[in-house]
C-alpha cells in the first residue's frame, strides 16, 4: 500500500529546522493553510439501503467533520553498538636444545696416547608463535515476529458494500473493507463521546484501524460521501470490548503505523537492536538511527503548503527507503520499528508550543518505566526524546532537547 492509494486530510504539518526564523514562517504559512483548506464531514445521512433516518439518529458517533475528527488528517486525525573485544594469546617460545657432549675413549696396549672423539647432537631452531589478536564476532540479527492482523469472519458485519471485523477486538484492533463504487469513504469510530474519523481506501483492501480508547463500547461507521461533507452510512456497529491486555493497540500494525513481517523495517529494526537486550536499550538505538538518517522532506512540506497534496498517510518502508519525511512519518516509522521488536509504542499527534502547531511524535512503555512521554531524559539510554523530528532536524541537539523536553510544551491530542 502506497502513499498514492491511502488518502488522509491534513490540514496543518510543523517543522523544525536550522534556521528558527523562516521555518516558524513556513510552519504559520503551513497552519493557514490547511485552515483554510480543511476538508471533513459535516454530517451522516442514513444511506437509502439501511432506513432514511437524520443524522439525529446516529448521534456525535455519526459526524465525520475534519474540524473536530478529520480522517487521518495530519491536523486533527481521530484521533550504539556492541564494543568488540580484543584478546591476546601469549607468546609460546621453546628452544630446547639438548647437548650431551659423550667421549669416546681408545685406550693403545703400546702407547699412553687416548684419543678423544667429540660426538654433537644438532640443536633445533628456536620456534616462535606470533600472537595472535581476535575481533569478538557482531551480535546476531535477529528477525522478530511481527503480529499480523486478520479478519477470520468470527464476529463480523456487513452490509452491501462494506465489512466490519471485529474478531479480534480483545486484540486491540478491528478490520473494515469497503467493495462499493463511491470515490470517498470514511470510517468513524466513537466511544465515550471521543470520535476518530479515518479515509478508508475504495480499492476493496482490508485496512487495520485500533481500538485505542479502552474498553467498553464502541460505534464503529463507514460512510460513503454524499455531497459536500455529508455522508450516506453505509453500515453502523456496536461493540463491546473487552482488551486483553491495555497495551495490545500499540503493538499491532494499523493504517497510521503500517508495516508487515516482510517490511524493510522489519529487517532494519533486528539490525540496530542487534546485542540490545533490553527495551530502553534498542528504544535509543532506534531513536538513534532514525535521527542520524532521516532528513526533514522540506518539498513534501512545500506541496502540503502549496495545495499540490491534500491527503497523506504515511508509510514507514517508503520513508525508510528514501530517507526522508515530515513529523508524521518519524513518528510513523519509530513507532512501527520498535512495535516490530515488540515494544508498546504510540503514536501520537498534538499541538506543539511556542505556536501551538499540530504535530506528532511518539511515547513507548517498558515494564521499567511505564510510557514514557517527551518530557522524560534518558540520556544514558541512547535517547532523550522522543520527538525525533525537532530532534534529528536541529542543529543544535542539545537545546532542542532543553526546550522541548516540557510537558508544557506538548498538548496531546489524538493516539494511535
Amino acid at each position: 500500500m502506497t502513499k498514492s492509494n491511502i488518502y488522509t486530510n491534513i490540514k496543518v504539518i510543523y517543522f523544525f529546522g536550522g534556521d528558527w526564523l523562516k521555518n516558524r514562517l513556513i510552519a504559520f504559512s503551513c497552519a493557514l493553510f490547511f485552515v483554510l483548506n480543511s476538508v471533513g464531514c459535516n454530517q451522516i445521512s442514513q444511506s437509502s439501503d439501511d432506513s432514511n433516518s437524520s443524522l439525529s439518529d446516529l448521534g456525535s458517533s455519526s459526524v465525520l467533520d475534519s474540524d473536530n475528527s478529520s480522517g487521518n488528517s495530519l491536523s486533527s486525525q481521530d484521533d550504539s553498538y556492541a564494543d568488540s573485544d580484543f584478546s591476546s594469546l601469549s607468546d609460546d617460545t621453546s628452544s630446547d636444545t639438548s647437548g650431551d657432549d659423550s667421549e669416546t675413549t681408545s685406550v693403545a696396549a703400546t702407547t699412553a696416547q687416548t684419543t678423544t672423539t667429540k660426538q654433537t647432537q644438532t640443536t633445533p631452531p628456536a620456534t616462535t608463535t606470533t600472537a595472535a589478536t581476535t575481533t569478538a564476532a557482531p551480535p546476531p540479527v535477529v528477525i522478530p515476529w511481527v503480529r499480523t492482523p486478520t479478519s477470520p469472519g468470527t464476529e463480523a458485519y456487513s452490509s452491501s458494500n462494506a465489512v466490519i471485523d471485529v474478531s479480534n477486538k480483545s486484540e486491540g484492533y478491528f478490520t473494515a473493507r469497503y467493495t462499493g463504487t463511491n470515490s470517498k469513504v470514511k470510517v468513524l469510530v466513537n466511544k465515550d463521546g471521543v470520535s476518530y474519523s479515518y479515509d478508508l481506501n475504495t480499492s476493496g483492501t482490508t485496512e487495520v484501524f485500533p481500538l485505542q480508547l479502552g474498553n467498553g463500547t464502541y460505534t464503529i461507521t463507514i460512510g460513503e460521501l454524499v455531497s459536500g461533507t455529508s455522508y450516506a452510512v453505509s453500515i453502523q456497529q456496536s461493540v463491546s470490548v473487552s482488551l486483553s491486555s491495555s497495551l495490545s493497540p500499540f503493538l499491532y500494525p494499523n493504517q497510521q503505523v503500517n508495516f508487515s513481517q516482510n517490511s524493510a523495517l522489519v529487517q532494519k529494526s533486528a539490525e540496530v537492536c542487534a546485542g540490545k537486550t533490553t527495551a530502553l536499550e534498542k528504544i535509543g538505538a532506534i531513536f538513534t538511527y532514525i535521527t542520524s538518517n532521516i532528513r526533514y522532506d522540506y518539498n513534501e512540506a512545500n506541496a502540503i503548503i502549496s495545495g499540490t497534496l491534500t491527503f497523506y498517510i504515511p508509510y514507514p518502508d517508503e520513508v525508510l527507503s528514501t530517507n526522508m519525511g515530515i513529523c508524521y512519518d518519524y513518528a510513523s516509522l519509530f513507532a512501527a520499528m520498535a512495535r516490530a521488536q515488540g515494544i508498546p509504542t504510540k503514536l501520537v499527534k498534538g499541538y506543539a508550543s511556542p505556536q501551538g502547531l499540530y504535530h506528532a511524535w511518539n511515547q513507548v512503555y517498558t515494564a521499567e518505566t511505564g510510557w514514557i512521554t517527551v518530557d522524560i531524559q534518558l540520556v544514558n539510554s541512547g535517547f532523550n526524546t522522543l520527538d525525533a523530528t525537532f530532534y534529528a532536524s536541529a542543529s543544535n541537539k542539545a537545546s532542542v532537547v532543553s526546550y522541548f523536553n516540557d510537558t508544557g510544551y506538548y498538548k496531546v491530542d489524538k493516539v494511535f
